[in-house]
């Protein structure tokens, strides 16, 4: 191996030496532009992801106050409730609005925890869509003709759509950190 450097040219040793380094840069280089292309595409999935968890927030944000709105309308009589009525109004758009962005986007999430989520949350809308169909038939009647217990009931079905949409929450954030470690410091 002596004999080979030391028959060799500056020349060639040099020439030699600046096609190694070009080579190890060449890897380096490859690495990294792979590294960044994992990056992106775990943070095009984060980033798809946070839509979604918005959109589940907001939904949870406005159902909040929906329900309790909702339990206030069917304690008060009518000529007296007509600002619930209207609060509920507002909010159960808002809600509606927030649940029919969410809904495609929960559907393509892979995981069968986010799709589990997503099968209760979806039991869980129908159920207080119901109710609020009858918190509306209720709301106009006066407080004696009312279903005794429906504050009640609107309390436990509104818990459960509230649980559900955390949950779904919990489930898509999880995906999030997942799909991202560092993104999700943010």
């Amino acid at each position: 191996m002596t004999k080979l450097f030391s028959t060799m040219s500056i020349r060639t040793m040099l020439a030699g030496l600046i096609g190694l380094m070009g080579v190890a840069v060449a890897a380096l280089s490859g690495q990294q532009i792979w590294t960044s292309y994992g990056q992106h595409d775990a943070a095009g999935k984060a980033a798809s992801r946070a839509g979604l968890n918005r959109d589940l927030f907001d939904a949870l944000v406005a159902a909040r106050y929906e329900r309790a709105s909702l339990q206030t309308a069917v304690i008060q009589p009518p000529e007296s409730n007509q600002a619930s009525i209207k609060t509920y109004m507002e909010r159960r758009k808002e809600v509606d609005a927030a649940m029919a962005e969410a809904q495609p986007e929960i559907d393509k999430a892979p995981q069968a925890f986010v799709q589990t989520a997503a099968g209760a949350l979806r039991g869980a809308y129908g159920d207080y869509r119901k109710l609020r169909e009858q918190v509306d038939a209720e709301a106009k009647l006066a407080p004696a003709g009312r279903t005794k217990d429906m504050s009640t009931k609107v309390f436990a079905v509104g818990e459960a759509y509230l649980q559900s949409l955390e949950k779904a929450s919990a489930a898509v954030e999880s995906e999030i950190r997942a799909a991202s470690p560092p993104l999700s410091e943010f």
